[in-house]
């Protein structure tokens, strides 16, 4: 199942955008379909900076109330994919990102995302993968205080020097 998705992204998707820059190209002309990607780039940078503020902004407010931002995170993750969809070349890949600026919609797919990731198999409290044991390593040892001896040479303290136990008194 990995596999088949992992060649739909790496194979299928370069592939279908190919074929929509040749589609989008013969109807618009060739100079037209390389000006529009340098343009849908551009503006995912500028709604990347513009919507990346205000989600840093709110984040800094939750923080400053003393609870943790996970919607924040999770929405900055969202806009962090959004944007390199964007600032990737093609139109399939632009509509994806554009999608993801719209916030709604963004953490609705961003909650199925994480409920699918936190569903799979692979994924267990119990150790490694498939609920796999990792090895854990208990080292016992005994302890000996050893700042209170009276015949210690040297002896750590906070260096009060009056103290006559310090070491530049004791000479």
């Amino acid at each position: 199942m990995v596999i088949l998705l992992l060649l739909g992204i790496f194979v299928g998707l370069p592939a279908a955008e190919i074929l929509t820059f040749v589609e989008v190209g013969s109807h618009i002309g060739g100079l037209a379909t390389v000006a529009t990607t340098v343009g849908t780039a551009l503006a995912g940078m500028i709604l990347f900076r513009v919507q990346g503020f205000h989600i840093v902004k709110r984040a800094r407010q939750t923080l400053d109330s003393g609870s943790m931002p996970f919607q924040d995170i999770l929405d900055g993750l969202g806009l962090l994919s959004a944007g390199l969809l964007l600032f990737l070349p093609g139109f399939i890949t632009d509509i994806a990102g554009f999608l993801l600026f719209i916030p709604p919609l963004r953490i609705y797919l961003l909650a199925i995302a994480l409920q699918g990731f936190l569903r799979r198999d692979h994924v267990s409290s119990t150790g490694g993968p498939r609920g796999d044991h990792w090895s854990t390593s208990v080292i016992d040892s005994d302890y000996e205080n050893v700042s209170d001896r009276p015949d210690d040479p040297v002896r750590i303290t906070d260096n009060n020097p009056d103290d006559p136990k310090t070491p530049e008194n004791r000479l």
